[in-house]
């Protein structure tokens, strides 16, 4: 009869071989992985809201008050964007 080896003696003789323990993942890691590979709709957003306020004098006065926000969703997959400027002035 053969000299049987196991898989074990094989692959720790074998030079070409190297062995590597799996990382444990934790099950909140893997909710995360999950939840960014298929994100729902109110996930990923980001966005900037910008105000300014200006006056003028001289011949006339003026006092305008500016309001900006920008927000962006960008994934692998598609874009969305929304933007509004609203401007009040007063003489």
């Amino acid at each position: 009869m053969a000299n049987l080896r196991s898989p074990r003696e094989i692959a720790a003789k074998s030079p070409l071989r190297e062995t590597m323990s799996s990382p444990s993942v934790t099950p909140t890691e893997q909710s995360d992985y999950d939840r960014l590979q298929h994100p729902r709709i109110t996930d990923l957003w980001s966005g900037l809201l910008d105000t300014g306020l200006s006056e003028t004098r001289g011949n006339s006065a003026l006092l305008a008050f500016n309001l900006a926000g920008k927000a962006a969703r960008v994934t692998t997959r598609n874009k969305i964007s929304l933007y509004s400027n609203i401007i009040y002035a007063n003489r």
